[in-house]
């Protein structure tokens, strides 16, 4: 059912910018051309001129800034001020320029002006009506004092008071109106648009299940935002109306579906569902929309992506949501139609409700630990990168490819790269005074670059530990598209006027170009370990052009993923000279990472790098060593 169809309340929902100029625009059309016609009967020219510009200015000034920024009642009050002074100079002009027959036609159109005032109630929200009419009664009444007897001037005023005070009646009385059906709509649980349950009604539903087994299943269409920024909001309403009365058909009456809010559904039913082949078969299906968009039909196909979890026992509405919207979150992630909430999503479910709870406000150190594995050069250890740790409720250690994925998830990234940033300012302190301190690189995401405050609190910490901002580096993830980050080159900018080292992490797994390489403010590439196998081959001479343009751009190379002999040959015979792994080093705690920079420091390299290790392959597969990272 539209709604249109229920109450007043939608009528007055619905009057959006558009409604409000095109309502504006109908009053000053007739207004500007009438008014100053009847002026020319007894003012001059240039007066009768005068007031058709400044009244088109103020009423063209009030439409173009609700339709650029929507009507406020500051808004609204000035420009019912601004109209009302041009018509309260109406019976002035009479008195000024004529007699009493001007002066009562001056006072009809008063009385249209303030007519029209009242006429446009549907904008409840806005009182500021009153002040125009105010304006307007007092200058009429005020000079109608110089013009005839002052008993019939006086008179004028109580039929002001008594129409105001009939308009703020009916006003309030249709306030309280529409917030009753607003009331009464809320309590019986439906939602206006579709005609399904609404939030109440679905947790009423929910309530009503918790001791009960039940499954729960929450729905999300795919792209639907592009449906509104592309066709308009109407378009989307209808789609969100034929897609919820065909969601109902293919689920069946054993489910209860409902609307949860924009176009997120929700359907529940009494035990457990376990034919998920037939379920997913059923939402897998495209959904094919008929919609009117400017007197043209449109079709639609729209797909969709679901979260279902079951409560053999009952269970709180809220954990059941929780559940369902991350399995929802695991379809989008692997472009699948539906996910059901198992064993394994139950353990990554816990993992990442642990690391959403932190205190992201007192203690920026959290749960989150940083290790370090050295970075040699030509002679020894040059510097190195810092590589978060996450430390569980239970004392488990987990490497990056454990719970970054949930940091991102739960909105923790940021904090993950306040306390890494802060972490290495401090350990780079350690090593203040030495003649070759080593830099101390540490990895932010480039969609977290410019994040509010990372510049400033670097700074920050730079100068509270006095650290040289060159002994820091900041790695940024090379498989995000750079090219789609314009803020973050911003910042990037600033990092390197600061002086801050900037390197592309991972270089060869992403989309980063050449051409886009020398657009951007980096000191480093690292060659992600990948590359090692390849080295000998047809892309050893593209990773050897790659190091020749580094020499030549200014742009040093770090091969990652280093751990044995040979491939450190590998990469010195393309021209790298700085070399980070395991033939140089586990990553281990701060101290001992400390310990071993200083052994470079104060004696030299006790050994050779390619003595450091052996022929052989660390004990370890691609994706363990990939993970330690």
């Amino acid at each position: 059912m539209p709604p249109a169809d229920y109450s007043l309340v939608h009528d007055v929902a619905r009057l959006g910018t558009k409604d409000r100029v095109r309502t504006a625009a109908g009053g000053v059309a007739p207004a500007a051309v009438g008014v100053p016609l009847l002026l020319n009967d007894w003012s001059p020219v240039w007066f009768a001129l005068g007031w058709a510009v400044a009244y088109l200015v103020a009423s063209c000034t009030f439409m173009a800034l609700v339709w650029k920024r929507g009507s406020s009642p500051r808004l609204e009050l000035v420009w019912a001020i601004a109209v009302a002074l041009c018509f309260a100079a109406l019976p002035v002009s009479a008195v000024i320029w004529n007699d009493g027959r001007a002066f009562w036609i001056a006072g009809m159109i008063c009385m249209i002006y303030t007519a029209f005032e009242l006429a446009y109630l549907p904008f409840i929200d806005i009182e500021e009506w009153r002040a125009g009419i105010a304006i307007v009664g007092v200058a009429l009444v005020t000079c109608g004092l110089f013009v005839m007897h002052p008993v019939i001037a006086l008179s004028l005023a109580p039929l002001l008071v008594v129409m105001v005070a009939t308009a703020e009646r009916l006003r309030t009385a249709r306030s309280a109106l529409d917030n009753q059906l607003q009331k009464t709509e809320s309590e019986l649980g439906q939602d206006p648009l579709t005609g399904l349950l609404n939030r109440r009604g679905i947790a009423e539903v929910l309530a009503a299940r918790s001791d009960q087994p039940s499954s729960l299943l929450l729905i999300d269409l795919d792209d639907f935002k592009r449906v509104n920024d592309s066709r308009g909001y109407s378009v989307g309403d209808q789609v969100l109306i034929d897609i919820g009365a065909e969601l109902s058909a293919r689920l069946g009456s054993s489910w209860q579906l409902g609307r949860q809010g924009g176009d997120e559904f929700v359907a529940s039913r009494l035990g457990v569902e376990d034919d998920f082949a037939a379920l997913e078969a059923r939402l897998h299906e495209p959904f094919h929309c008929s919609v009117e968009n400017h007197g043209f039909t449109d079709q639609l196909e729209v797909r969709l992506s679901a979260g279902i979890v079951h409560a053999p026992n009952g269970a709180p509405a809220d954990d059941l949501m929780g559940k369902a919207t991350y399995a929802l979150r695991s379809s989008k992630q692997a472009d699948r139609t539906l996910t059901v909430f198992g064993d394994q999503l139950e353990e990554r479910f816990a993992r990442a409700r642990e690391i959403a709870s932190m205190n992201i406000a007192n203690d920026v150190g959290g749960t989150f630990v940083a290790h370090g594995q050295p970075i040699h050069g030509a002679n020894g250890a040059i510097g190195c990168e810092l590589l978060v740790r996450w430390q569980t409720e239970e004392g488990e250690l987990l490497a990056p490819g454990d719970f970054l994925t949930m940091a991102a998830e739960t909105g923790t990234l940021p904090l993950l790269h306040r306390v890494m940033l802060r972490a290495g300012v401090e350990f780079a302190a350690r090593f203040n005074g030495l003649p070759s301190a080593p830099f101390v690189s540490v990895n932010v995401s480039a969609s977290h670059l410019a994040a509010e405050d990372l510049l400033s609190e670097l700074r920050t910490w730079l100068t509270t530990h006095d650290v040289e901002p060159s002994r820091m580096m900041i790695e940024i993830t090379e498989s995000e598209r750079l090219a789609d980050l314009d803020h973050g080159t911003i910042v990037m900018d600033q990092l390197r006027q600061l002086g801050v080292q900037l390197a592309i992490d991972d270089f060869g797994t992403g989309y980063s170009g050449i051409e886009r390489l020398q657009s951007l403010p980096i000191t480093h590439l690292k060659f992600d370990r990948s590359m090692l196998s390849k080295a000998d081959g047809p892309l050893g001479e593209i990773l050897r052009g790659v190091a020749r343009f580094g020499a030549r751009s200014g742009i040093a190379i770090i091969a990652e993923g280093i751990e044995t002999t040979d491939e450190l040959a590998s990469m010195r015979s393309l021209g790298v000279s700085a070399f980070q792994g395991f033939l140089f080093g586990r990553p281990m705690s701060l101290d001992a990472l400390e310990r071993e920079l200083l052994r470079y420091q104060i004696s030299g390299p006790q050994r050779s790098a390619p003595e450091a290790g052996r022929s052989l392959r660390v004990v370890e597969s691609p994706e363990q060593a990939k993970n330690a990272r």
